[in-house]
């Protein structure tokens, strides 16, 4: 329990992180859970972010983990999961729950909705199309009022919709992480139900 620690030295030694201390009790217990809370910013070196679902608090350290500062309270709370951008410095994305999809192009100062996505579960970034000077966004959530797994390649303004009835995810996603190489694909983890993987626009099952 207590503040986040850091390492300087591959994790032979670790320090404690400064933190604001009214937010520092009990702070590893409540957030790390199904949450995805802590990224590292692709762009800008020693810069990290943390967000709390416990209370909806956004935190940034420009030190390597060293200290941290609150950047933005948010509403969501137990469903917060952030993913930096491959790429582009300050570039954050939030999934919110049922609040949506959230990005940030600052850093975290201010984060704008996106539109016509009603709930976002999870969100990840992957190598987006040649030439769109943008990661590929995937979201498991609701989009357009339709449920499913979407990907977008014009920085959420439109979305594809990669799932099906055939591989309809029957349990709770855990877990999305989107390759990074390989335009197109996504790997998908549930609570029971099997593995999947989208590549291009269909989601296909490793195993069930």
């Amino acid at each position: 329990n207590g503040s986040p620690w850091y390492s300087t030295d591959c994790g032979e030694t670790w320090k404690k992180s400064e933190f604001p201390e009214e937010d520092a009790v009990d702070f590893v217990q409540k957030i790390w859970s199904w949450n995805q809370c802590l990224q590292s910013d692709r762009v800008k070196p020693d810069t990290f972010y943390l967000c709390n679902a416990y209370n909806g608090k956004f935190y940034v350290s420009e030190d390597g983990g060293a200290s941290w500062t609150m950047r933005k309270q948010n509403p969501s709370k137990y469903e917060m999961q952030i993913e930096a951008a491959p790429g582009l410095g300050g570039n954050i994305w939030m999934s919110l729950g049922n609040l949506g999809l959230a990005v940030s192009n600052d850093g975290g100062y201010s984060f704008s909705k996106i539109d016509n996505v009603q709930s976002s579960q999870q969100c990840s970034l992957g190598k987006g199309k040649d030439g769109s000077g943008y990661p590929a966004v995937y979201v498991y959530g609701t989009v357009n009022n339709e449920d499913g797994v979407f990907r977008s390649t014009d920085y959420g303004k439109t979305w594809d919709k990669i799932s099906n009835d055939t591989t309809a995810l029957g349990a709770d996603v855990n877990c999305m992480k989107a390759d990074r190489q390989k335009f197109g694909t996504v790997y998908i983890g549930t609570n029971g139900r099997s593995v999947y993987f989208g590549r291009e626009n269909t989601l296909h099952t490793f195993f069930g």
